[in-house]
């Protein structure tokens, strides 16, 4: 072999970048564009950067001047935190309910959390960060007479359940009591819920999505009519509600005019799961599903592919 062949050197730009997508961008690629003014070069092209940082993560308004080597650090950087089990404290409590759990929710304060399982039960917690430990406050049993399915706050009193056995209950939270405000039967399973204004919209196992007054608890007008299943409903800006479904299809529905539908992203397009949780930041959507990835989509974009792979956690 001669060994004054630089074989690294003379690697094709595609492989040696695949080698590099396998480096820390923080220690080992810096060190790497020191080596030669070949490597130097190719390290310093924006597109190196905005290639491996495509479809996990792109600016949510147009003509904007982004630093693509920042973007990707901090993307890595974040990837790398959440998969790291040292960065995180684990507040564990074995058996909390003797049933799967599907409904938590933290309080405002930060101090709190209410869990809801199939069990019918809600568990109160309070979370002791100096033993790293959540201690049980109390429990209400029979809550609800089926699975809970979703719980939500509108402050620290004001606590909302909702049920597979078709209620939706408003709940008064003292801190060391919990008193049922009002209950409504909606006459179908309610799988989520979410706050709006005066309103809280329930939907589920049924074609209709139901706004129901807060302070009374009446349910007064019918919105967005389809066959899906509803898991996760979102919004955006007090006027766009986003909802999830069986259908594989997030939709994106206008309250201020009762319009239907204003866009939708077909996710089965991008994986044969359906998505289960929805959340939002400014004007991107962030979706998971049932595997180790999770989505994200600018719903500005009237564009039903726009959903992309943003991180894909390691199952360990």
């Amino acid at each position: 072999m001669d060994c004054d062949v630089d074989y690294l050197s003379n690697l094709p730009i595609e492989i040696f970048l695949h080698i590099c997508s396998y480096l820390d961008i923080n220690k080992s690629l810096p060190a790497l564009k020191c080596v030669c003014k070949q490597f130097k070069f190719i390290l310093s092209d924006d597109l190196v950067w905005k290639s491996r940082v495509a479809g996990r993560w792109f600016p949510n308004e147009k003509g904007i001047e982004v630093d693509w080597l920042e973007a990707c650090k901090c993307i890595e950087n974040e990837a790398s935190y959440l998969r790291d089990p040292s960065t995180c404290d684990q507040l564990v409590s074995e058996r909390a309910h003797e049933t799967d759990i599907d409904a938590l929710h933290i309080l405002e304060n930060h101090k709190t959390i209410f869990t809801g399982s199939r069990d019918g039960l809600i568990k109160i917690w309070n979370i002791n960060t100096e033993e790293k430990a959540l201690e049980k406050s109390m429990i209400l049993p029979c809550a609800h007479n089926g699975w809970i399915w979703r719980i939500e706050s509108e402050d620290c009193h004001s606590i909302y359940s909702c049920s597979f056995d078709h209620s939706l209950k408003h709940w008064n939270f003292s801190g060391d009591n919990l008193v049922e405000v009002w209950s409504l039967d909606l006459k179908f399973p309610v799988l989520s819920i979410k706050l709006v204004n005066e309103n809280v919209i329930a939907a589920g196992v049924h074609k209709e999505a139901v706004l129901v007054d807060r302070r009374t608890g009446t349910s007064f007008r019918t919105i967005f009519k389809d066959n899906h299943v509803k898991l996760c409903l979102e919004m955006i800006n007090d006027n766009y509600l986003l909802a999830n479904g069986a259908g594989k299809k997030i939709c994106c529905y206008d309250l201020r005019n009762d319009k239907d539908e204003v866009v939708s992203f077909n996710f089965g397009q991008v994986t044969p799961l359906v998505p289960l949780h929805l959340a939002t930041q400014q004007n991107i959507m962030y979706v998971a599903d049932g595997s180790s990835k999770f989505y994200s989509a600018d719903i500005t974009k009237n564009e039903p592919l726009a959903l992309r792979v943003s991180f894909k956690f390691n199952n360990t």
